[in-house]
């Protein structure tokens, strides 16, 4: 029988299965998972309309093919979910700017989806939403309850009010459906209620220094496993590097309890979730030592993930070998973002290249507008970029090249372009590839090195 009786566990393993496939150029890859999120809503609808006393549709934390509820364990309740899961569609319309999966796919997930949020917030005395009950993926209730892990023993103790996951998923489906309805000039009415309410959500629960609380007066005060108090930062990016000066001096806080906090708890896949982390708020080096620490001791010989490590090296308490996938495709995840970033419509790339990695190369990954991106590396500086733009949306790239000159060419020909501020901006035509060179090196091409030997799939060297 394989883990937790082979059930959709979506509190961060199905997610994290599929976090690679945008970025790395395999979107066909996640046409089953995002088939199941729309053909179970038919079921999520019926049973969540009996559980709540109002017509909606939610999904499980633990969920069967049918929208069932997997188990009867009260981690089922948590609300956050259905966003959680609607990222995905977003991301796909992201990725590939197709505009009838969007259209026929994301946008009634999301119409079903924002129904129910709508219907659980409350409105306080400041005309504010809160989440007045929910649940933040394992977490146990902490020591300042004075309690164990209630989690396990289906207790109520590990609920609380305004989540910082559920906040930050709430605020992104709002925006992501306001956005399509954008797009799609489809639901005008709902979309000024949708807007209100986005602009009136409680902000983030945080305290100095604890940076972003798990719930309301809750602080993150023990390396638990589960990160979901930071999937504002990654993935979902509405707190990033990029911000304010008040939003960056709460990220700083956040990642620095989370360093002080430790791995005591950690499983293997919570090293592949920081490291995505780490290289989104531009720390290479810590991510690349996360992902070293990932594969030399929570990766077995077969090539699979372990919640445990393999030995007793002190670098977690947790014990058990729970043989899942989805670490190592978040630990792909995170070197994807350490070469590319797309966040915010911005090619961003070589973004977080950790000091050992003097020559870096990559092919045909994919960006946000539907760009598919290739770039290398030499002695520690980019050389050279190729776009290819599928849909010919207009570009957006950060100068990789920092104070050195650059040509921008499609074919034979130059190409106009605006710069603003780090920014160079131009535009595009559908199928045609755009090079950016550092001057001096326009005849450069991206370096290749020999396949790796051997079932990628396969043992562990």
């Amino acid at each position: 029988m394989p883990p937790w009786q082979g059930d959709y566990h979506n509190d961060i393993n199905t997610e994290m299965s599929h976090w690679s496939a945008y970025a790395g150029n395999c979107l066909e890859l996640t046409e089953p998972f995002n088939r199941y999120m729309i053909e179970q809503l038919k079921a999520e609808r019926e049973h969540s309309t009996q559980v709540f006393g109002f017509e909606c549709a939610k999904v499980p934390s633990n969920g069967m093919p049918t929208g069932r509820i997997g188990s009867a364990c009260v981690c089922d309740l948590w609300v956050g979910v259905s966003a959680w899961l609607g990222h995905h569609l977003w991301l796909y319309w992201l990725y590939s700017q197709d505009k009838d999966f969007l259209a026929e796919k994301a946008m009634p997930y999301f119409r079903e989806s924002v129904k129910f949020y709508l219907g659980i917030l409350e409105k306080d005395e400041k005309g504010l939403y809160n989440i007045p009950f929910s649940y933040s993926p394992e977490w146990f209730g902490g020591p300042e309850k004075g309690v164990g892990p209630t989690f396990w023993n289906n207790q109520f103790v590990a609920f609380g009010k305004n989540p910082s996951c559920d906040l930050a998923l709430v605020r992104n489906i709002l925006s992501w459906a306001i956005e399509a309805s954008r797009i799609l000039g489809e639901d005008e009415k709902e979309r000024s209620l949708w807007q209100e309410v986005l602009e009136n959500l409680v902000p983030y629960p945080a305290w100095k220094p604890y940076g972003l609380l798990v719930f309301e007066d809750v602080p993150y005060s023990t390396g638990h496993r589960h990160l979901s108090h930071l999937l504002c930062i990654y993935p979902l990016g509405d707190l990033n590097i990029e911000g304010t000066e008040e939003e960056k001096d709460l990220l700083r806080q956040s990642i620095e309890n989370l360093i002080l906090r430790g791995t005591g708890e950690w499983a293997g896949w919570s090293y592949s979730h920081a490291a995505c982390i780490a290289a989104r708020v531009n720390m290479p080096n810590w991510a690349v030592r996360l992902l070293h620490t990932y594969l030399d001791y929570f990766v077995t010989r077969s090539g699979f993930h372990t919640n445990g490590e393999e030995g007793s090296y002190g670098l977690t308490l947790q014990i058990g070998s729970a043989i899942t996938h989805e670490g190592g495709f978040g630990a792909a995840a995170a070197i994807q973002e350490m070469c590319l970033q797309s966040w915010n419509g911005i090619i961003r790339v070589f973004p977080a290249i950790p000091q050992e990695w003097e020559e870096v190369c990559f092919q045909g990954l994919r960006a946000e507008g539907a760009f598919v991106v290739s770039a290398w590396r030499e002695e520690g500086e980019t050389i050279g970029v190729d776009i290819l733009s599928e849909k010919g949306n207009p570009c957006v790239v950060k100068n990789p090249f920092g104070e050195k000159s650059f040509l921008l060419g499609c074919g034979n020909g130059k190409v106009n372009y605006k710069l603003s501020g780090n920014k160079i901006i131009f535009s595009t035509e559908k199928g045609r590839i755009y090079s950016l060179r550092r001057k001096g090196r326009e005849s450069s091409r991206p370096f290749l090195r020999p396949a790796l030997k051997g079932n990628t799939f396969g043992i562990k060297s």
